[in-house]
């Protein structure tokens, strides 16, 4: 009953509600999801997103002990995540929040919130920053759930370059952001841009994309459902895609286990209007084809700096210009193999 968060250490009881919730599968299930997507099958990275989901829910906790809701909401609102995270969301139609959802107002979890007196769609709005919250804001500032991905991020890439917990000591809440000193602020800037910098690297673009291929492949293909796509886990989809009986796509998760730097991908414009990018669908594309993916998703919120009420990019040139180097990453990439 006794959860210790390793990376933040922390240590906090559990309800009796996030007990019961941590033996569902919708929670469980996470363990078997890489955090970091297709650039697992490059990057020797390996955080679940139920390592980071715990972490979210230990800062939660530690902030705001005694508010059910919240916590049970830091618990949840990964739920909805496809197998790969973000990388699946590359397959048109594929949205985690949609699917964080329905699991959360589902047959599995709902039930569970409603004996212990929580609403699931007050939760949902909760996980969707209404009203702003620790967990979840929209006003460009750090709030807990990204600040524990950048943390832990850094940490498993190895460019910390301080420990967590002696980080987590200069930090704190200033209404429902981060807030922190100068020195530390700029610190969390840097891990931004650092995090940001590796989600666009060709060995997060290249297998992301090449995944995403072959899962669309799948789908039309009739190989795959949706909903068995949904509710699988990492390997377990791999292992559906490669038994399907497809050679194509076949190859292509034998391309991602065995020879990923195969995969290029390079930026070839800045971001244009919608509309601008004509890539090929899946059973359109030959083997010669490029697939053009356009990147402008960036997590680019940044602290606020302590007892000063303003973003740090407000008052430090550094960070500026670490948030400067964050906008160039926007644009359209090509991502060939052989």
């Amino acid at each position: 009953g006794v959860l210790w968060s390793p990376l933040w250490r922390l240590r906090l009881e559990l309800t009796a509600l996030e007990r019961e919730l941590l033996k569902t599968w919708s929670l469980r299930r996470l363990h078997f999801i890489q955090h970091n997507g297709a650039s697992s099958f490059v990057y020797p990275l390996r955080v679940s997103r139920l390592q980071h989901t715990l972490g979210v829910l230990a800062l939660v906790a530690h902030f705001c002990p005694d508010d059910k809701a919240l916590r049970a909401a830091a618990l949840l609102h990964d739920v909805g995540h496809y197998p790969f995270c973000h990388s699946a969301e590359l397959v048109p139609g594929v949205d985690h929040h949609e699917m964080t959802r329905q699991r959360v107002a589902g047959e599995l979890i709902a039930p569970i919130l409603k004996a212990h007196g929580l609403d699931p769609e007050s939760l949902l709005a909760l996980m969707d920053g209404d009203p702003p919250n620790p967990l979840r804001t929209h006003n460009g500032l750090l709030h807990l759930d990204h600040l524990d991905s950048w943390v832990r991020q850094a940490q498993a890439a190895g460019y910390d370059e301080v420990p967590a917990y002696e980080l987590f000591s200069r930090l704190c809440l200033e209404g429902n952001n981060v807030a922190a000193d100068q020195a530390a602020a700029e610190y969390l800037v840097r891990l931004v841009r650092q995090g940001n910098e590796r989600h666009y690297a060709e060995g997060d673009i290249g297998p992301a994309t090449a995944l995403a291929h072959a899962l669309s492949l799948a789908l039309e293909r009739g190989h795959l459902a949706s909903k068995e796509f949904a509710d699988a886990t990492d390997e377990a989809l791999l292992a559906r895609l490669t038994t399907a009986g497809d050679r194509q796509i076949a190859e292509l998760v034998a391309l991602l286990r065995q020879e990923p730097w195969r995969i290029v991908a390079r930026k070839v414009a800045p971001d244009l209007d919608d509309g601008a990018v004509d890539a090929p669908t899946s059973g359109q594309r030959s083997r010669t084809d490029p697939i053009l993916v356009r990147l402008n998703g960036l997590y680019d919120a940044v602290p606020l700096l302590a007892g000063k009420g303003m973003p740090i990019t407000e008052v430090s040139a550094t960070a500026q210009a670490e948030m400067a180097r964050v906008q160039e990453l926007v644009g359209i990439y090509a991502v060939t193999w052989t």
